[in-house]
């Protein structure tokens, strides 16, 4: 939160209100989608230290776990969840930057199921597969989200562009003022028809 706010109070000043409004949109956003990530990830957490305690041998000091290395476990299983949670508002930066389009998000929706899947089959901690598939279904539909969110922007902006276009194309189409008002040119008259003599 302190480097947050010093990045802040050094950016900040130089940015105009639609930029800070984003940038509050889109910190708020952030930090929710963290929040729910890690308390995904807290409450795999318990389950995960029965199931790999479960493993070792019984014995006078079986079980015993260093602080360090529980610590360890806990913030990198905490992490990995907040992080990932963090993806569809990236895509949605991307799109939002013109870097992306929706639809080339939507296009590739099967390497990102599968990535996701992967993803949670290496963080999770349990062998079972029910608790991989419980842990990816929730970033997999943020990720349509981001696809869905997307794909409007993009609608969006097309209308916007096509409405510029057709309003340029309609003032390039009308005469000007200074064209319209000027007088119209008199005819220049000729030499006079002379008389035919008998």
């Amino acid at each position: 939160p302190l480097w947050m706010y010093e990045f802040w109070a050094f950016v900040g000043p130089g940015m105009t209100r639609r930029e800070k409004a984003y940038t509050w949109a889109y910190g708020l956003t952030g930090l929710a989608l963290f929040s729910a990530g890690i308390a995904l990830g807290m409450w795999i957490m318990p389950h995960a230290v029965v199931v790999l305690t479960g493993f070792i041998p019984s014995g006078p000091t079986a079980g015993v776990i260093g602080a360090n290395l529980y610590l360890s476990f806990v913030m990198r299983l905490i992490l990995v969840f907040g992080i990932a949670f963090l993806l569809p508002e990236l895509l949605v930066a991307l799109n939002r930057l013109g870097l992306m389009r929706g639809t080339t998000m939507l296009k590739g929706w099967r390497w990102a199921v599968v990535g996701i899947f992967t993803f949670m089959a290496f963080a999770n901690p349990l062998p079972d597969p029910w608790s991989m598939i419980f842990m990816a279904l929730p970033i997999t539909g943020l990720y349509f989200l981001a696809c869905f969110m997307s794909i409007q922007h993009d609608k969006r902006v097309e209308r916007r562009r096509a409405r510029l276009d057709a309003e340029l194309d309609a003032a390039l189409a009308e005469p000007s003022p200074a064209a319209s008002s000027a007088p119209a040119p008199r005819p220049t008259a000729g030499p006079p028809e002379r008389a035919d003599k008998a």
